[in-house]
């Protein structure tokens, strides 16, 4: 009997946890939507080549999808918390490595400085991110300029904010992704 129950137990051990898999992938998008990868169409669902990438493969493995947006901030913070499972437009930064697995690149996009035509009569001449220490800069909080080392970034919460800071000539330039930008 002792053996019985002992086998019995050991089977339930082996099954349950199997039981409470979940069928379910929890997407994190970021709320500030990035067209063309991920925006919402005129009835507010989500749509763009990202999200028709992750959700076609996902669902080819015959996988639910739960999409949120959040703030990018929190989207990480979930995934270091075990609360999300994906969170496509992650790039890489080794600290992720913590908590977080890289696929190859979903995407790729190009970085550039936005400048106010008004502030600056001709085009500034910048060859080196070096140059940039003797200007102001601004980014989107939580998003990752490793490539600008050595560079003081001042953050915005948002890519909306980041223009107005711009506008206003709080900032000298706006580090923007090219494909974002320009939709």
């Amino acid at each position: 009997m002792k053996i019985l129950v002992f086998i019995l137990i050991h089977v339930l051990l082996i099954i349950i946890p199997n039981l409470s898999i979940s069928r379910t992938v929890s997407v994190c998008w970021e709320a500030e939507l990035k067209p063309p990868y991920i925006f919402k169409d005129l009835q507010g669902k989500l749509k763009g080549v990202a999200y028709d990438i992750v959700v076609q493969a996902l669902k080819s493995q015959n996988l639910n999808v739960k999409n949120m947006v959040l703030p990018w901030k929190r989207c990480l913070s979930n995934a270091a918390a075990g609360k999300v499972d994906l969170v496509p437009n992650a790039s890489f930064k080794e600290q992720r490595l913590k908590f977080a697995h890289y696929s190859l690149p979903l995407y790729t996009t190009h970085l550039m400085l936005v400048y106010n035509k008004e502030k600056f009569k001709d085009i500034p001449k910048i060859q080196k991110i070096s140059e940039l220490h003797k200007f102001k800069i601004g980014g989107v909080l939580g998003f990752n300029y490793s490539k600008f080392v050595g560079v003081d970034i001042i953050r915005a919460n948002s890519r909306k904010t980041l223009i107005d800071q711009l506008l206003l000539n709080r900032i000298d330039f706006a580090i923007l992704q090219k494909e974002v930008f320009n939709e």
